[in-house]
């Protein structure tokens, strides 16, 4: 992330950041938890760049699932050793967090191809779910 800070002595024990993975911030964070140090929030404003064109938005999005699924992989390989490490209520947010933000990022496309063609298409899936003549009637 563009905004992390770490303690020099605590990024060594880490081991450091992993050169193929593009989000660091998730893999720290995992290793982190794994040998008991606690994450907080810094209360302070940064500045960064932001993204200023679709196509560079949907290139850095497209990075950022490459790197939270690699994460989830890397990480769930042996899950109960994962567990055993970190624990079973941070295992469960990692499932949700590291696991499922890809899964979300990768349902937007279908599910809005599907709200698409309910919209131009009302009886492509059966009878639509307002019934003719019933839009606007108490």
């Amino acid at each position: 992330g563009t905004s992390n800070h770490f303690r020099t002595q605590a990024l060594v024990e880490l081991g450091g950041w992993d050169p193929y993975n593009v989000t660091e911030d998730a893999d720290l964070g995992i290793r982190a938890a794994a040998l008991g140090y606690r994450v907080g929030v810094i209360d302070s404003t940064t500045m960064e760049e932001a993204n200023t064109s679709i196509p560079n938005f949907i290139r850095q999005r497209s990075r950022w699932i490459k790197g939270y699924l690699q994460t989830a992989i890397v990480h769930a390989r042996r899950p109960v050793a994962l567990v055993r490490r970190i624990g079973l209520r941070a295992f469960g947010s990692f499932l949700l967090l590291i696991g499922g933000t890809p899964a979300v990022f990768l349902l937007v496309i279908p599910f809005t191809l599907l709200t698409i063609a309910t919209i131009a298409w009302p009886g492509l899936f059966g009878a639509g779910v307002i019934p003719p003549g019933r839009c606007g009637s108490p």
